[in-house]
């Protein structure tokens, strides 16, 4: 999902220009100038989401927004949206648990419109504002050895071309360091998002994040380690790990452990798609997501049964019965966790209200291992939500030294 940012030109448009304000907003004519400068960047980050929209082949060229984002630029924002592109799922927010985002699919322009937008999106800007006077501040390194037609060819092919005026921006400050700020986000505010230059840049892609900054350093399997940390504080190890034992090697032996489930008990070959998928299913079940073998044959309701099915779409005759039994033996370990870590942490019954609350004790210590290492290396790097990208290379040899004195599981990624 893409977010709006401000962009700008090296010169003021003509009236008569099809990305001029006026175009838009015909019947204005007493105007502040910071109004008219947020409409016009507006059109220019709408006409720039078009143009990257229509670089993607047809029944791919959508894209996903908040149209809230563009309701805090201008509440009159759908003059610009329904000139460019029309939209096929409006979003809505009901709940957090109930909420969508818009679809928009790109409309044709006429052939003057097309050829005057082909000249004059090259020249736009992104304009990061002016520093703001709080938040926290924290330096990043742009790499030396970038290929900026890479990443361009890169972002055209994933459908995220509307990032290149931001990464154009990057690019220019090759060889030096760039400050970043960041404010607390999140309905908990224990993750963090970054403000300026660049808004919400933990999330970007992340090839994007290395190629253009370099490696960082991850929680290892984050949520499992909290769960395994607050475990062992209440049980003696050895318990711990006849009560959970999936968990365990979830930690301890993570590869091995993803590798069996997925060749051994799915039947899939352990490849990047299926890695990406079997990740997302695990974390599915981590969150609550019943799974068991008849929620396979029915799976309307089960978040964790519908990506088990779309793992086991290419296994010709899969042993669902004995899928569902180990996956629903994971999920039963995840329950067992969170009911010790909700007697452990919050002294109370681990009922499901209960329980949830325990997502709160994770975030929170979440957020206090990211900021271990970022002192760790001395405030470098991008914040994204279990670790810090963009780590200077002496940091990331001292990784074992790292762990041994924050007592966490870290990994380079």
């Amino acid at each position: 999902m893409t977010r709006p940012y401000q962009l700008q030109l090296n010169r003021d448009l003509e009236e008569h220009h099809p990305l001029h304000w006026r175009n838009f907003w015909p019947d204005l004519h007493r105007l502040h100038a910071s109004k008219i400068a947020a409409r016009q960047s507006l059109i220019l980050w709408v006409a720039n989401l078009h143009s990257s929209a229509c670089k993607s082949p047809a029944g791919f060229n959508y894209t996903d927004l908040r149209l809230t984002d563009l309701r805090n630029i201008d509440r009159e924002y759908r003059r610009v949206i329904d000139h460019f592109f029309n939209i096929t799922q409006l979003g809505y927010c009901l709940s957090d648990k109930d909420n969508q985002v818009t679809r928009l699919v790109p409309k044709r322009l006429t052939w003057h419109e097309a050829v005057v937008l082909d000249d004059t999106l090259p020249q736009i800007k992104h304009n990061p504002g002016q520093k703001p006077e709080d938040g926290t501040s924290s330096f990043v390194y742009v790499q030396n050895d970038i290929s900026p037609s890479e990443i361009e060819d890169q972002l055209k092919a994933s459908s995220q071309y509307y990032l290149w005026p931001q990464v154009q921006w990057i690019l220019e400050r090759q060889h030096t360091k760039i400050e970043f700020i960041f404010q607390r986000s999140g309905k908990l505010l224990q993750r963090d998002t970054s403000i300026w230059p660049i808004s919400a840049i933990e999330t970007w892609p992340s090839w994007l994040r290395e190629q253009l900054f370099g490696r960082g350093i991850d929680l290892d399997t984050a949520y499992v380690q909290f769960l395994l940390n607050t475990v062992q504080k209440a049980f003696p190890e050895d318990k711990g790990t006849s009560i959970i034992p999936d968990l365990y090697r979830l930690l301890d032996e993570k590869e091995k452990f993803r590798k069996e489930l997925c060749e051994e008990v799915l039947g899939v070959q352990y490849e990047e798609s299926s890695k990406r998928l079997l990740k997302k299913l695990l974390m599915a079940i981590a969150n609550g997501s019943k799974i068991t073998a008849s929620l396979l044959d029915s799976p309307s309701h089960s978040e964790a049964a519908l990506i088990t099915l779309e793992l086991l779409a290419k296994v010709q005759n899969p042993n669902m019965s004995n899928v569902g039994n180990k996956l629903h033996s994971i999920s039963r370990q995840f329950a067992a966790a969170k009911k010790i870590a909700c007697l452990a942490l919050l002294k109370n019954n681990p009922n499901r209200a209960n329980q949830k609350k325990v997502f709160k004790s994770y975030f929170e210590w979440e957020r206090e291992a990211r900021y271990a290492i970022w002192e760790k290396c001395d405030r470098h790097g991008l914040m994204v939500h279990d670790g810090i990208d963009g780590i200077p290379d002496q940091y990331l040899v001292d990784i074992p030294n790292m762990m041994e004195s924050l007592q966490l599981r870290l990994t380079a990624s």
